[in-house]
């Protein structure tokens, strides 16, 4: 796993902050966000079929006092999707603060058989919370990219079971010898 600085932009410099009534002068270090787990696996999946959504967890850690992940956009390529329900959310007002996480939940719905890859890509600018609740944005986001891997698996058309099968020749053998029987009466 590649630990990333959410912010490959430059690192964001304040000559004077006020954040939870503490000073912070100088060098402000952009939180490392871990995606867990990298790659995210499915497991074999019917053609057109949608699994069950799987969880990427997003960990924020190790930046300076008051910085953040804003999210900015999360979204999936190739066969998987984003689905509702997971923490992840963009906007400032959805910031994941340092020490914190949030989760992304994804869906696989191949369309045709076979190994099938995607990528799970979530957008993010480190933001500063300075004094009163006002923050400061990084010059640019980065993008935060998780491999997803699933199978999707073709199956043919059904085949009857024995039961289905004996029973429609049972009710064939049943209307000749009706047919028959009636004829032989008639003669």
């Amino acid at each position: 796993m590649t630990l990333r600085r959410c912010a490959r932009c430059p690192t964001i410099v304040l000559a004077s902050a006020l954040w939870a009534g503490a000073a912070v002068a100088g060098v402000i270090t952009p939180p490392i966000i871990t995606p867990s787990p990298s790659p995210l696996s499915f497991p074999n999946q019917q053609v057109g079929t949608p699994s069950p959504a799987h969880t990427e967890t997003y960990t924020v850690s190790g930046g300076s006092a008051g910085t953040a992940m804003q999210i900015n956009s999360i979204g999936a390529s190739g066969d998987f999707a984003v689905v509702p329900g997971g923490t992840c959310q963009t906007g400032i007002a959805n910031a994941v603060p340092n020490a914190g996480s949030c989760t992304v939940f994804v869906s696989f719905t191949p369309t045709v058989g076979g190994t099938r890859n995607g990528t799970l890509t979530l957008n993010c600018t480190t933001v500063v919370f300075v004094g009163g609740g006002g923050f400061t944005c990084s010059v640019s986001g980065s993008s935060l990219l998780v491999s997803l891997i699933g199978n999707g698996l073709t199956l043919g058309a059904p085949i009857p079971t024995l039961s289905s099968f004996a029973l429609a020749l049972l009710a064939s053998a049943l209307i000749l010898y009706a047919f028959l029987t009636l004829k032989r009466r008639r003669s």
